[in-house]
This record gives structure tokens, C-alpha cells and sequence, in this order.
């Protein structure tokens, strides 16, 4: 035999069914995509980091050489007796110091490199990380602008927005519980005894089912849709207040990063001049060690400087671009 049912009417709840269905499947969308941003960034960053502490090493490795030329002219100045033995003691101080920040920072771009090696899903090795060259990512050009993108791009204000319409359609499915169901029946058997013949019998007609009690049970389903409505359309009012906030913060820190880039750039410029000037002072005998390692130093701190100031500001472009829903791979192209 065969059995027949169509639903004529059910309250709404399979159109709403199938519109759930779709939203649901929106909001596993843009999360897979949120994971994906927040993925990028990392690699962004890390990569980024390792580089930052590579080029850290090599000038540290230049800094070391400087010094120790700087030690064996002492030792030579000693033995002419034109310097005294406290020189040394300082300058050897300075030497030690850079060679174990050299160890900190080989350290930090190992660290660096297995931390990218798991954001890629790598179990080997990973090659050595190589200069990417200047990139410039289209990025907005105000704030406003950057805020009016994230409204509309962001995947986890659609997420929440698509949440909020499965939240509306599992109001609609609920209530549609409540309502009366008419549906189409029909039957069609056949039956035979022990002589095998057959016995044909069929029924059609249509079936209305009403809900008359069931302990308050659709009326909970009810209010529970509503309330799952209500806290999607709070999260989602969060979510754009904490939006602003994020474009906000990344804007400000792009801007704070570049300015830092030019007064470091200025003032690697001027510890060269004030080093190279010292150097002459000290070997001409009119200056003490402590001047010529003080200037030094302060050579040192001034790449560190733009060097921090170059990273800070490639992750800031990529904060930017993840606060604005953007962040993808072919931003980070050379140019």
C-alpha cells in the first residue's frame, strides 16, 4: 500500500522552517569567516614578528663588531699606556649586554617562527621568513569611513544579523504551533487473503488537527523564541558599540605608529651624527669612553625604535583591516 500526507496549511512553520534553516546556515558562515580574519591576523602579526627580530639580530651583530673594534684599540691604547684599564671594564659591560640580547632576540625569533609554524598547520620546519618589501594596503580614509565599512562587512555583525533572523523565524515556528494544521490524506491498499486475491480499497480526504492542551508547552516554545530574539538583537547592539571602539582604537594606533616611524627615522639620523662625532672626540683624546658608549647606546635605541615602529605598524594596518572586515591576503602584496 501507499500512505499520502500534504500539509496544507500549517501555521506558517515550514516556510519559517525553511527560512531558518537558510539563516542558520548564513550565521555558520560568517563565523567560519570571523575564524578565518582572526587567523589571518595572527599569521600577519607573528610573520611580522619574526622579521621584526631578524632584523634586530643583524643589527645587534653589527653593534657587536662595532664594540669589539672598539675593545682591541682599547687593549692597544692600554699598552701604550694612553688608556686606563676602567675603559675596557666599561666597554667589555656594553659588549656582554649586546651579546645576550642577542640570545634574547635569536630566542624571540625562534619563538616567533613555531608560533607560525602552528598557525599554518605545519609540523615540520618552516623555511626561513623573507622581506615582503613595502605594501600598501588600500585603507579607509577616515574614520568614519572605516566604521561605515564594518558595519557592512564585518562578518561577525552578519553572523549576529543572520542570528537574529533564525531567532525571528523560530518565533514564527513556534507560533505556528499554536495555530490549527490542515493537511491532505489519501491511502491506497491492497489486501489479499489466503487465496491470494486481492482486495482494493483507497481513502482521500483532508485532515484538520487542533491544538486544544499540552500543559503550556507551545506557549514556553514561544516565549523562549522571544527571548532568544531579544538577547540576538542585544548582542548585536554590543557588537556595533564595541565596533566603534575597535576602529577606533586601530585608526588612532596606525596614525601613533607612523608619526613614531618619522621621529625615529629623525632621530637615527641624529644618533648617527652624535656617534660619529663622538668617535672622533674619543680617539682624538677629547672625550671619555662614557661619552662614545652613552652615544652609542643611544644609536642603538633609535633602530630599535623605527624597527618597532616599522612592525607596529604593519600589524596596525592589519588590526585595521580585520576591524573593518577586509583582511585578506592580497592586501599584503608588494607593491
Amino acid at each position: 500500500g501507499l500512505a499520502l500526507s500534504l500539509p496544507l496549511y500549517a501555521g506558517g512553520k515550514l516556510v519559517a522552517g525553511e527560512a531558518l534553516a537558510e539563516h542558520n546556515r548564513e550565521a555558520a558562515t560568517q563565523a567560519v569567516r570571523t575564524s578565518g580574519q582572526d587567523l589571518l591576523f595572527n599569521v600577519v602579526s607573528t610573520y611580522t614578528k619574526a622579521l621584526h627580530f631578524r632584523n634586530l639580530e643583524k643589527t645587534l651583530d653589527l653593534r657587536i663588531k662595532a664594540l669589539e673594534r672598539e675593545e682591541k684599540d682599547i687593549i692597544q691604547r692600554i699598552d701604550q699606556g694612553r688608556a686606563a684599564k676602567l675603559e675596557l671594564i666599561r666597554l667589555q659591560t656594553q659588549l656582554s649586554q649586546a651579546r645576550h640580547d642577542r640570545v634574547i632576540v635569536r630566542q624571540g625569533e625562534s619563538d616567533a617562527l613555531s608560533l607560525l609554524a602552528s598557525l599554518l598547520g605545519e609540523t615540520g620546519k618552516v623555511p626561513a621568513v623573507v622581506e615582503v618589501g613595502r605594501t600598501a594596503p588600500v585603507l579607509p580614509a577616515t574614520m568614519e569611513d572605516a566604521i561605515s565599512r564594518a558595519q557592512q562587512q564585518r562578518p561577525d555583525i552578519l553572523k549576529l544579523q543572520a542570528q537574529g533572523k533564525a531567532a525571528q523565524d523560530k518565533v514564527a515556528v513556534a507560533q505556528g504551533d499554536r495555530l490549527p494544521q490542515v493537511n491532505l490524506v489519501g491511502k491506497v491498499q491492497e489486501t489479499s487473503g489466503g487465496d491470494w486475491k486481492g482486495y482494493d480499497d483507497w481513502q482521500l480526504g483532508v485532515q484538520l488537527t487542533l491544538p486544544v492542551f499540552d500543559g503550556a508547552i507551545r506557549k514556553n516554545r514561544v516565549e523562549q523564541a522571544n527571548l532568544e530574539q531579544r538577547q540576538s538583537r542585544l548582542a548585536l547592539e554590543d557588537t556595533r558599540n564595541r565596533l566603534a571602539f575597535e576602529v577606533e582604537q586601530a585608526f588612532g594606533g596606525l596614525t601613533e605608529a607612523r608619526s613614531r616611524l618619522e621621529v625615529a627615522l629623525q632621530g637615527e639620523k641624529e644618533a648617527e651624527e652624535a656617534l660619529r662625532i663622538e668617535s672622533l672626540r674619543y680617539h682624538g683624546g677629547e672625550s671619555t669612553i662614557t661619552d662614545l658608549l652613552a652615544a652609542e647606546a643611544a644609536l642603538w635605541a633609535a633602530i630599535v625604535n623605527r624597527l618597532q615602529a616599522g612592525y607596529d605598524i604593519t600589524v596596525s594596518q592589519a588590526r585595521l583591516l580585520r576591524a573593518t572586515g577586509e583582511l585578506s591576503p592580497e592586501r599584503f602584496r608588494p607593491e
